[in-house]
């Protein structure tokens, strides 16, 4: 079957995540496009449009690794005009859409009902597509198109190759126009003057800012990214905080020039390049005196100057054994760039999944100290005077020493506790896909329970030696939370061991661990117990291991009714390749319309 495209209908809030989950999930197939189509009123003003596309930035982006894992291709496009009706009709016949999918309209009157929208799109569209509106997970009113779909998923929509998403920001008929201008103007022209509409696709890690700084028009003196710009001393705000944190933090750590570090890493030549992920780049180095290190470049975005300041305060403010410790800073106009400690044994990602050392050399012993300085690493983080989320937990962020003392490292997304109230906004969604909490994915909340999810996450690894998501597993093993879920329910805790520790390994801490693993990845953040209290039951405390045995045993008797409000239950019936609608029954609150 050939690749279709799925047009739903949404706007900048938590309820429409729900309905484009759903239809992603429910809808879409491997290999298909779906195309989020948010409608504006013509008279909206600039400050409107712009902060919707900021929130819808980190919208695309959270959806970024679900997408990948089942191949679908999705885009964002931002429409203004008016009645609604007409243009969703319009913009999925001109797309060449197979469905449409709605939301319910609020009003439901004598002379509207809830499904009127969906009902009047349908009647435009005739039978050429198929419209579907859905109401809490159910599906209300559905017009039957004469390119009929499957309904069921493909058998594995993860054994095709991966598909790159790249970013896009395309007008639908000023291609030609937008690729000669430059900037954050190229955006209010094109957007704000009559443009009919754009798209914006997903991308890890990408923004507006990184498109714009691709344009051919652009020239960079970058090093490392020499066809990228990350900002201009020109713009004073940039420059004005950038004076501020070398004022500020130059008594705490070194502020470097671009030339020492360009000259301690050979002029950041590919052959010492030690790292490489979606936000950064790390080259290792050596100072004069013989000193490793490793500098790490921030790539372009639209939040790279937040991320940067962000681990100069909380790195410059805080020390323990188990996080890493920051040795400086360096900014130019085109470069942001972090100094560490050079960490030679690598991180935890590639000592377990990594051919840094074979399996069986990675014994229990060593594992259950990463397990236990994480802990403690978080527990320092969550419980000082100033309570700080890390927000990115995750096995490529543990460093190790040459001891496997572990360190905590990469603080860009981390944040202090009295910066955020308890329910952020959807545009704060940030995180790695497989660690992130479902309460944080879905509805923006952000608290400590975020970080003990995702520190269950690395526990399972820990215990299994499987990835947070592999989709080279058979179908149903992709999630390492879906598949440990199943066993840590049943008990049968011996499946959860890696084959290479062999009998090598302390039961009593390997049980230990097994039990924080299975508190700390619960659905529900209330349900979950606070970092100290992990880390007393994995250093063995008998009150609170006896605590935790009863607290798994009612939760295993008591029906968990508000998972499937958790973007981790639509998650776990796309890779689980579940067909029953009931499941989205318990849906909380109306996905939100689009209507006139």
């Amino acid at each position: 079957m050939s690749p279709s495209v799925v047009v739903v209908g949404v706007k900048a809030d938590c309820r429409s995540k729900e309905l484009l989950t759903w239809a992603l999930v429910k809808v879409a197939n491997s290999g298909d496009r779906v195309i989020a189509l948010c409608i504006i009123h013509p008279d909206a003003d600039r400050t409107i449009m712009l902060s919707l596309l900021k929130n819808f930035d980190s919208l695309l982006a959270a959806f970024q690794g679900f997408c990948n894992l089942k191949q679908v291709d999705l885009k964002l496009k931002v429409c203004r005009g008016s009645p609604v009706r007409k243009i969703l009709s319009r913009e999925a016949a001109s797309c060449g859409a197979t469905s449409l999918v709605l939301g319910t309209s609020r009003a439901n009157t004598a002379l509207r009902s809830k499904t009127s929208l969906a009902k009047s799109c349908a009647k435009s569209l005739q039978n050429n597509i198929s419209v579907i509106c859905v109401d809490n997970g159910k599906i209300m009113f559905q017009s039957e198109s004469r390119y009929r779909r499957r309904k069921t998923f493909p058998d594995s929509p993860f054994s095709l190759p991966p598909q790159r998403i790249s970013m896009a920001l395309v007008p639908c008929k000023t291609q030609e126009m937008v690729v000669r201008r430059s900037g954050w103007m190229l955006l209010r022209r094109t957007f704000l003057h009559g443009s009919r509409g754009f798209e914006y696709a997903t991308s890890k890690k990408s923004s507006v800012m990184h498109w714009l700084s691709k344009l051919p028009s652009r020239q960079s003196v970058a090093p490392i990214y020499p066809d990228q710009k990350q900002f201009s001393a020109s713009n004073k705000i940039f420059s004005d905080e950038l004076g501020n944190l070398q004022e500020k933090y130059s008594n705490k750590c070194r502020v470097f020039s671009f030339q020492e570090l360009s000259l301690a890493t050979n002029n950041f030549i590919p052959e010492y390049l030690i790292g490489k992920g979606g936000s950064s780049q790390v080259y290792k180095g050596c100072l004069p005196g013989s000193r490793e290190i490793a500098v790490k470049i921030l790539k372009p975005s639209n939040y790279v100057l937040e991320h940067f300041v962000s681990e100069i305060e909380i790195l410059t403010s805080f020390c323990h054994k188990n996080i890493i410790s920051l040795v400086g800073f360096c900014y130019t106009e085109d470069q942001l760039l972090l100094v560490y400690n050079l960490l030679t044994r690598g991180c935890l990602e590639e000592n377990l999944h990594g051919c840094r050392v074979s399996r069986d050399q990675f014994g229990w012993g060593k594992r259950y100290k990463i397990a236990l300085g994480v802990a403690e690493a978080l527990d320092a983080l969550h419980n000082t005077a100033e309570p700080i989320i890390h927000r990115d937990v995750k096995s490529s962020n543990i460093l190790l020493l040459d001891d496997f003392r572990p360190q905590l490292s990469d603080f860009g997304l981390a944040t202090w506790k009295s910066s955020c109230s308890h329910d952020m906004d959807t545009s704060d969604v940030a995180g790695t896909f497989g660690y992130l909490a479902p309460e944080c994915f879905m509805h923006g909340e952000l608290n400590e329970k975020i970080d003990v999810y995702a520190f269950g996450v690395v526990l399972l690894e820990l215990l299994s030696g499987k990835k947070a998501i592999d989709n080279g597993l058979p179908k149903g093993q992709e999630s390492l939370v879906v598949w440990a879920k199943h066993i840590l329910k049943e008990g049968k805790i011996s499946e959860l061991q890696d084959p290479s520790l062999g009998d090598a390994y302390d039961r009593n801490q390997f049980e230990n661990v097994v039990l924080a693993a299975t508190i700390c990845i619960r659905h529900r953040a209330q349900s979950r117990p606070a970092i100290n209290l992990v880390l007393k039951l994995l250093q063995g405390d008998s009150d609170v291991i006896e605590w935790a045995r009863q607290d798994r045993d009612i939760d295993y008797m008591m029906t968990d009714e508000q998972s499937a409000t958790d973007i981790q239950s639509f998650i776990n019936l796309a890779l689980l390749d579940l067909e029953d609608e009931t499941a989205f029954t318990s849906i909380v609150g109306q996905n939100v319309p689009v209507e006139d």
